[in-house]
């Protein structure tokens, strides 16, 4: 528990001297050097994500499945001062929901000057859910959509027939676990269906049985 605190302090400080020029190599090695946040990624395969999503300028981004927050520490510095940040997570268990409760304060520390924070503590099938995510966006559309939350068949369907129809013309839809996996992770199924109807770039830089890979879709 003193190692989290600690490397939660450490980020903090780091977080202060990051500015809009900062590399996404850099942004992500402040995460992984960081226990508390570290983002389940491999790291050569995000590397090639944030890159487009930095080149993309965001104004307004969504990811489904923040976990620990890495990944929405690094999705949030490389969007534009201002930009709309939204999270959705969930979690059935009493610790987990009391971890995200103790998230909340950190997570709004991880924020570009401006930049507006959502965080969404509930199923993201709901419908009540896709409500919130679009009043969040005041009527606007969004520029990036990470999904890594449901990794099961039908879930990652799910998520993105209701989120992706949110990305504007020219944003981007990145789905993670792309890889071919063993059950419970099926997202390589849906990846496989939905890649053959948009330009796509894939990036699995392992094979092993640490494979995850990244999927990212033009739309």
């Amino acid at each position: 528990m003193v190692r989290v605190f600690l490397s939660i302090l450490l980020l903090l400080k780091k977080v202060r001297k990051i500015n809009g020029s900062t590399s996404p190599e850099t942004l992500i090695n402040v995460a992984m050097e960081c226990p508390a946040i570290k983002p389940d990624q491999v790291y050569s395969e995000f590397i090639e994500l944030v890159r487009l999503v930095k080149d993309l300028r965001c104004q307004s981004m969504l990811e489904i499945g923040t976990y620990r927050g890495g990944t929405l520490f690094v999705f949030a510095q490389a969007s534009l001062e201002g930009a709309a940040v939204i999270s959705i997570d969930y979690t059935a268990t009493l610790k987990g929901r009391l971890v995200r409760i103790a998230q909340t304060p950190v997570f709004k520390r991880f924020l570009r000057k401006a930049q507006n924070l959502t965080l969404l503590r509930a199923d993201s099938h709901h419908p009540a859910t896709l409500a919130k995510v679009s009043k969040a966006l005041h009527g606007k559309k969004l520029d990036f959509l990470f999904i890594d939350g449901d990794h099961s068949y039908t879930g990652v369907k799910q998520d993105f027939e209701m989120y992706a129809p949110l990305v504007r013309p020219g944003g981007l839809v990145a789905f993670h676990d792309v890889a071919l996996s063993p059950p419970p992770k099926e997202v390589y199924r849906f990846w496989d269906e939905v890649k053959r109807r948009y330009p796509n770039k894939e990036f699995i830089h392992r094979t092993d049985n640490r494979a995850m890979g990244i999927g990212v879709l033009f739309v």
